[in-house]
């Protein structure tokens, strides 16, 4: 334990829980660290550097007042927190009614904080490489596909841009893909509209997202070229006509390739439909095939077209497992497709 004539040195002292009087806080220390401006901590009855917060380390060099410091949360043994500020002096006092009539409650940094205030900040990272001998050498590759899902949380504006951030570092171009017209399929089968306009609203939706996040995407032309294409684009082409083709038929005949295409629904809808009926969910997991065969069909297309890296915040397990050599019938094209996924997390 610290001596009296150290800890007094800062002002520093113990209280008693007002939860329960025979307790004694102890100091536990709060994440946030900063570089305040000079303070003094006068030596006075309710006045001490807990105040200001405690001095955590002292970065203070000739001719310099500045100093860094840790605030601090004070919480009995017993996890009371008091709202009463510790006596000066004496290590050892109890704090008594005195002692904090001169001083009002100083809130931490974490109490300002308003409720419900959404992150702005976000740090994408690797979660996961498919194939994993593929793990260190993915950026050997020049040029990678982004894929976007609409009405989906992971693609909010600030992830997004942490998400262009992390391409931009690895590779010199990058085609983001529009899930625009494969969402139609998520509409007519969650909210009950009829294909022509679960379409046209899921076309809307990827022209949306296009004109908002252009911008952003012309601010890292200097680093990384980057580019759009939607799925409605790839799925106009004969070739995507022919890998859709291929995949159906290895969906009907290969019992292993479609038990982990259904498994792959199914989990999805275990966990965002559990309300909903065992019929209906058997509906919606045969839609949700039907979506991955389309979407593993447009990869191939952009794998054809030399972008042999797909980015995307989250996991493909049937992707994965394609590139583990489990599926030896599915296109080489997949086969042959590196799959990064990413963690895009708040900060």
């Amino acid at each position: 334990m610290p001596s009296t004539a150290s800890l007094s040195a800062y002002g520093i002292a113990t209280r008693s829980c007002s939860g329960i009087a025979a307790c004694w806080c102890a100091v536990k220390p709060y994440r946030a660290r900063t570089t305040v401006p000079p303070v003094s901590w006068p030596q006075g009855a309710g006045t001490s550097a807990a105040r200001y917060g405690v001095p955590h380390q002292v970065t203070r060099s000739p001719g310099s007042s500045r100093v860094t410091w840790r605030a601090k949360e004070r919480f009995c043994v017993g996890r009371h927190q008091s709202e009463q500020l510790p006596i000066p002096g004496n290590y050892f006092r109890r704090k008594t009614a005195v002692d904090n009539q001169t001083v009002p409650f100083a809130p931490t940094p974490t109490s300002t904080r308003p409720e419900g205030r959404r992150r702005t900040h976000y740090r994408t990272a690797i979660q996961s490489v498919s194939p994993t001998t593929h793990q260190n050498a993915f950026d050997d590759h020049e040029a990678c596909f982004l894929g976007v899902s609409l009405d989906n949380s992971s693609f909010s504006p600030a992830k997004f841009d942490s998400m262009l951030k992390w391409v931009s570092r690895h590779f010199s171009r990058c085609t983001v893909l529009i899930g625009d017209s494969i969402h139609r399929l998520t509409l007519a089968s969650t909210r009950g509209m009829n294909p022509d306009q679960a379409l046209e609203h899921a076309l809307d939706l990827g022209r949306q997202f296009i004109h908002a996040q252009q911008p952003v995407l012309d601010s890292y032309r200097a680093v990384t070229d980057f580019t759009f294409v939607t799925c409605s684009q790839v799925q106009e082409t004969e070739e995507y006509a022919e890998f859709h083709y291929e995949l159906r038929t290895l969906f009907t005949k290969d019992d292993a390739f479609r038990a982990s295409v259904e498994a792959f629904g199914r989990a999805y809808h275990a966990k965002h439909s559990p309300t909903v009926s065992a019929a209906e969910r058997e509906q919606r997991i045969d839609t949700s095939s039907a979506y991955f065969l389309e979407e593993f069909a447009i990869f191939c297309c952009l794998t054809r077209r030399d972008l042999p890296v797909m980015v995307y915040p989250g996991q493909f397990v049937t992707l994965a497992e394609i590139a583990a050599g489990l599926h030896p019938q599915a296109p080489d094209e997949l086969r042959d497709l590196t799959l990064v996924s990413l963690r895009v997390q708040g900060r």
